[in-house]
């Protein structure tokens, strides 16, 4: 039985993710600083899961016990807010967390590949769409500086160390409840539930938001194709639908699917936040067999009653 190991675990992605392992017959390791990972109650007797965090120094040794043939590395400080606000600590678990990360693997004997989640964040503000990863970074936020910095970390070990690698570039995941209710579409269908105002900060923003289940299914077909490799490779995937959803649309159909009438209200956008961005999957469909299956009108719908089931048991 393959050992895949997934740090920030019990995250949303992360906790998705183990589900589909799981089903895929793999032998499943979660790794996460929670000491009380709600997000696995349901499946947490089918995997191992260690508290650690990933600076630890233990690390390396915990890695040697398990022998893990894959690491999806995804632990981090995850919001663009939180960054801005935990300076040090979001560079500290970013950056020195995924050093800690790679060079734990680089000393296996056996050693493992590695897929690395990273963000459309990295792009900054483009002028060109969409977005196809040949494309400058421009990042704008210390979030996206330090995911920057994790891609160049993941390169340098995987061609001076002869690590295996994968970069996935994962833009605006959303799709049920064990998503952070700070982040635009879970805050926007909460508020629309309660039927409060919904926030939009800035004018005419557009993203490319991608259903949980796309985006598992390509760090999935990732894993498969890096597994297939018989020698070091690194390289770098948009993992988004092609396709810009503004965010007074956004609110527009939250408001439909909810059906409440739901206010909108502007502030001032920050200027640590990206103004929009969609991007080119092209490459992903053709190297990877990953095609998106969920659109914006299907992946919201899902959601919402996602979140009115969730709503309710509260």
């Amino acid at each position: 039985m393959k050992k895949v190991l997934i740090t920030g675990g019990a995250g949303f992605i992360g906790s998705n993710l183990a589900e589909q392992f799981i089903q895929n017959g793999w032998d499943v390791t979660l790794l996460d600083i929670k000491k009380d990972p709600k997000n696995i109650e349901e499946f947490v007797d089918k995997v191992e899961y260690v508290q650690m965090d990933v600076r630890s120094t233990d690390l390396g040794e915990f890695f040697r016990e398990i022998g893990p043939n894959g690491i999806i590395h995804l632990a981090a400080v995850s919001r663009v807010l939180w960054c801005e606000e935990r300076q040090e600590e979001c560079l500290s678990i970013n950056v020195n967390g995924t050093r800690n990360v790679l060079n734990s693997a680089a000393k296996l004997q056996d050693k493992p590949w590695v897929i690395f989640s990273s963000s459309r964040e990295v792009y900054g503000n483009q002028n060109m769409f969409p977005v196809k990863e040949t494309y400058n970074r421009y990042p704008v936020s210390v979030y996206a500086k330090s995911k920057c910095t994790g891609e160049d970390i993941i390169r340098n070990y995987a061609n001076e160390k002869g690590l295996m690698a994968i970069i996935l570039r994962l833009s605006n995941v959303y799709g049920n409840e064990r998503d952070i209710p700070d982040r635009v579409i879970p805050k926007f269908i909460i508020r629309a539930l309660q039927g409060k105002k919904i926030t939009i900060y800035g004018r005419n923003k557009f993203f490319d938001f991608t259903f949980v289940s796309d985006a598992i299914s390509a760090i999935i077909k990732a894993s498969e194709k890096i597994e297939n490799f018989d020698e070091r490779t690194i390289d770098v995937y948009n993992i988004c639908t092609g396709k810009p959803t503004r965010l007074e649309e956004l609110a527009e159909m939250i408001s439909d699917k909810v059906g409440i009438s739901v206010d909108v209200k502007y502030m001032k956008q920050q200027q640590y936040e990206v103004r929009h961005f969609y991007g080119d999957n092209t490459k992903a469909h053709k190297y990877l067999g990953w095609e998106t299956r969920w659109n914006i009108e299907n992946g919201l719908q899902h959601t919402v009653n996602r979140y009115k089931r969730f709503l309710e048991v509260l």
